[in-house]
């Protein structure tokens, strides 16, 4: 079967250039198609579109709810066994947080983990936000970003 196609495959591309009308790129085509350096991305462009290509990330629809006190008592003031971080953010520069859009932009700035499904929470009464990374149909590996309504990042959460 490969080898039909492989034949299918040769047969056609004999016929287009047959058929062609001298399309034989010139010297200066091949300069205009050729890129710069400039034009390569860096290391830290080809990072964020591996973490936040939109063809690739599954942003779960709507908002849901969350309770910051139990969270902030399960993370901060008991041992709960996960790795949480209080400090050291990226996020110090107040950029008010008004809708779920700015709260995934806010805390991809935290984002440390691999992942392709974002899920965004809310507490009403504290004014926070949770936005979850994660990879689907895998288990553990998941962060945890709380941002404020004023966009600072007050606690990280990594549980595996």
């Amino acid at each position: 079967m490969k080898k039909f196609f492989c034949i299918l495959s040769c047969i056609v591309c004999c016929i287009m250039v047959a058929c062609s009308d001298n399309d034989n790129p010139t010297k200066e085509d091949s300069i205009k198609e050729t890129s710069t350096d400039e034009e390569q991305l860096n290391s830290e462009d080809l990072d964020d579109a591996k973490k936040s290509s939109i063809d690739e990330v599954d942003i779960e629809p709507g908002t849901k709810p969350f309770s910051w006190a139990e969270h902030e008592n399960k993370y901060v003031f008991n041992n709960s066994g996960a790795d949480v971080r209080a400090e050291g953010f990226e996020n110090t520069i107040a950029s008010p947080i008004t809708q779920k859009e700015d709260a995934i932009e806010t805390a991809k700035n935290e984002a440390t983990v691999e992942y392709n499904v974002i899920n965004v929470y809310y507490d009403e009464k504290s004014d926070m936000w949770m936005v979850l990374f994660c990879m689907a149909d895998v288990l553990g590996g998941e962060q945890y970003v709380y941002i404020d309504k004023d966009g600072l990042t007050r606690l990280i959460v990594y549980e595996e």
